[in-house]
């Protein structure tokens, strides 16, 4: 767990994520269930009826193949600031 709410947000605060780079998602399995929700309203709200699956496993590397915001929550713990926002830029 986080020990600060915005910790993941001053984590991406000065880098710049491109197309192809990879992010590892690393946490104990079964413990967390990390999905990408479709816009900043339902990350906001840690709002995930309409997510997309991510990872409950424990280990994942996912390639970021999409130019767009990617809005990553932890479905079990959103709420204690376990979410991420990660903003792929094509060059």
């Amino acid at each position: 767990m986080p020990q600060k709410p915005n910790h993941y947000e001053n984590w991406t605060k000065g880098k710049r994520f491109i197309k192809g780079d990879a992010f590892f998602w690393v946490f104990k399995e079964g413990q967390h269930f990390v999905v990408e929700v479709p816009s900043k309203e339902a990350w906001d709200a840690c709002n995930t009826t309409a997510s997309t699956r991510v990872d409950e496993t424990g280990q994942l590397i996912e390639y970021l193949v999409d130019v767009k915001t990617h809005y990553y929550v932890c479905k079990f713990h959103c709420s204690k600031g376990m979410k991420v926002i990660i903003d792929i830029k094509a060059s």
